[in-house]
């Protein structure tokens, strides 16, 4: 679907070829209009840049699908930042324990292993600190409109595995091209391979992969005319995805995304995180570090005004209040 047939505008930002797997908004935050509420459910409340409320789209899938980034970091002032995983040493880490399905924070967001059915009032553990997201009840009429989406998850080794272009990033990330494995847990590198194909997992929420930020920079840095974000640290701020153009001002300023690192020659496991700076870089799995929840909203729910700017951000319908008004 195009944007025009999904959101009833053409926003600004918006590519008219796909970037990897969607149409994306490209450039930085004075260029996109791409703000969208969700879980908006009282009129009288404000969706403002700093509210709960406020999501931002990354992009459109072919099939109608909005891919979905939370405005702020999750959490409130005194928990604001999470572990990618609470481990990272060879010994916890064999046998694929702390590959994304089994991470610490994939457990928090989609609410596996005491999230969900074991937080407050039925929410995912990350979501449970704060009364701010009452969207996200598993009853909720707004957590029924997340699509169950399939993930990849992997590893791009090294400054090799980062230092590419965004549809090489996009390759790698998805299983398509052959990436640097790292090294086992007895210390020796593996040779370069393809990722296997079934390293994906079915899940509600995940977090921005690095194609997505290396694709939001600009529309030329989308086709590959400029540095990637690996060493182009001062283009890549300036994107809309990036958490300063985005956060509240105590938000952390790096955060986490889905793709590890892998192993370093000691064993241990890191991951990558979009940097303050605005260039990428890597972490043992237990920093702290901010989290902003992504997910795609069904390709049948619709919305019902709005043109994406932070004024006048998408609203989406709800079909209660619909059948109440």
């Amino acid at each position: 679907k195009t944007a025009k047939e999904r959101l009833g505008v053409v926003p600004a930002g918006i590519s008219d070829i796909l970037l990897g797997d969607m149409y994306r908004f490209v450039g930085t935050k004075d260029d996109v209009d791409n703000y969208i509420c969700f879980g908006y459910t009282d009129a009288t409340k404000d969706c403002t840049l700093t509210s709960d409320y406020m999501y931002r789209i990354i992009g459109i899938t072919p099939e109608g699908e909005l891919k979905l980034i939370k405005n702020t970091a999750v959490g409130d002032k005194s928990s604001k930042s999470f572990y990618w995983h609470s481990a990272y040493d060879p010994l916890s880490c064999d046998n694929g324990s702390c590959t994304w399905p089994n991470a610490l924070i994939f457990e928090r967001l989609n609410g596996t292993s005491g999230g969900i059915t074991g937080g407050s009032n039925g929410k995912a553990n990350i979501f449970v600190d704060s009364e701010a997201y009452p969207y996200m009840s598993q009853n909720s009429t707004w957590y029924s409109k997340i699509a169950e989406h399939t993930w990849w998850y992997g590893d791009a080794y090294s400054s090799a595995g980062a230092s590419v272009t965004a549809d090489q990033m996009y390759l790698r990330e998805t299983g398509q091209q052959e990436v640097d494995q790292g090294y086992d847990t007895s210390g020796s590198h593996l040779n370069a391979s393809k990722w296997p194909s079934n390293q994906t997992t079915d899940a509600k929420i995940g977090l921005m992969y690095l194609h997505d930020y290396y694709y939001s920079y600009s529309i030329d840095y989308a086709n590959n005319k400029y540095a990637n974000c690996y060493s182009s640290s001062a283009g890549c701020k300036n994107s809309w995805l990036h958490i300063s153009n985005n956060g509240k001002s105590d938000d952390h300023q790096n955060e986490w995304s889905m793709t590890r690192y892998g192993r370093k020659s000691d064993g241990y496991l890191i991951g990558w995180y979009p940097y303050s700076s605005g260039s990428v870089n890597y972490h043992s799995l237990d920093a702290s570090l901010s989290v902003r929840p992504v997910f795609y909203l069904l390709s049948s729910v619709n919305i019902s005004g709005g043109i994406g700017t932070s004024s006048n951000p998408f609203i989406i319908e709800n079909e209660i209040e619909k059948e109440n008004s």
